[in-house]
């Protein structure tokens, strides 16, 4: 009988995380919704340490809490549940990100899906607006986020 030993050696390369596209539905102007960067990372001990984004979404803002996202703009994993977006009016639109995990590889771009659809707004039988309602609820939902405040609906007047 013959014992002996031997002696493995793995050798185990980082591989990048994959950055998950997603899609979120929109129904209200001006109201916060939580954006999704889901990422998954197949190494083991690996966690993704921070997301990029590449890309900004037209008709809409990307806000971390108060602040308001740029191009390049770094969000922590910790800070995920603060991430949101604005949507200014009803359109298709979306954004690019990537994930870097704690070895250093980052993923190749994802893009989240943004659709803006909103309810029928219906007037007054006496009203006769001078808008469409989805081209009058756009004008708003620019002026509100171009002015960061939020535009009353008072000020649409009878015709």
């Amino acid at each position: 009988m013959q014992v002996g030993s031997a002696l493995v050696t793995l050798n185990v390369a980082n591989q990048a995380p994959v950055a998950q596209a997603a899609s979120v539905r929109i129904t209200m102007l001006n109201t916060r919704v939580p954006l999704p960067l889901g990422t998954v990372d197949a190494d083991v001990g690996s966690a993704i340490t921070q997301y990029e984004i590449r890309t900004l979404p037209a008709y809409a803002q990307i806000l971390l809490g108060d602040i308001q996202l740029g191009v390049g703009a770094i969000v922590l994993p910790a800070q995920l549940s603060t991430l949101t977006v604005i949507a200014a009016c009803a359109a298709e639109t979306g954004f690019d990100f990537i994930a870097v995990d704690n070895l250093g590889l980052a993923s190749a771009a994802a893009q989240i899906s943004l659709s803006i659809q909103l309810a029928a707004v219906t007037a007054e039988p006496q009203q006769v607006p001078t808008l469409s309602a989805g081209a009058l609820l756009c004008l708003i939902g620019l002026l509100a986020l171009l002015g960061r405040r939020q535009i009353n609906s008072a000020i649409l007047a009878k015709q």
